[in-house]
């Protein structure tokens, strides 16, 4: 595939196959991206929980960033809930693709 985009879905899987779902993804596309909320929002303790509701793990930039991955993080995204998010993505020319990225998102109308 060109690109595997997984959105709010890496927090309600346990690290162990949240990791399996991105190496899949880095395996299967050229480019990956990720959006997920930032830190342990509401994640539950017990080990063995079914309920595909429930967040079972939490991310930060920095899991991501360790993998080689850039981030955008934005620490308010949910205001109301008083917490962030970030996107992580990658791909092979990962800086340069940063590079693009921060700068589209300078240029946007609604960003100024």
């Amino acid at each position: 595939y060109d690109v595997s985009i997984s959105l709010d879905n890496i927090e309600h899987f346990y690290k162990k196959d949240a990791t399996s779902l991105i190496n899949w993804m880095v395996r299967n596309s050229k480019k990956q991206v990720i959006f997920t909320p930032l830190g342990d929002y509401i994640k539950i303790k017990e080990e063995g929980n079914t309920d595909p509701d429930t967040h079972k793990s939490g991310w930060t930039s920095k899991n991501f960033n360790e993998m080689g991955w850039a981030t955008i993080t934005f620490p308010n995204f949910h205001p109301l809930l008083g917490i962030g998010a970030f996107f992580a993505f990658n791909c092979e020319n990962l800086k340069e693709e940063f590079e693009r990225i921060t700068n589209e998102l300078k240029n946007k109308s609604w960003a100024k």
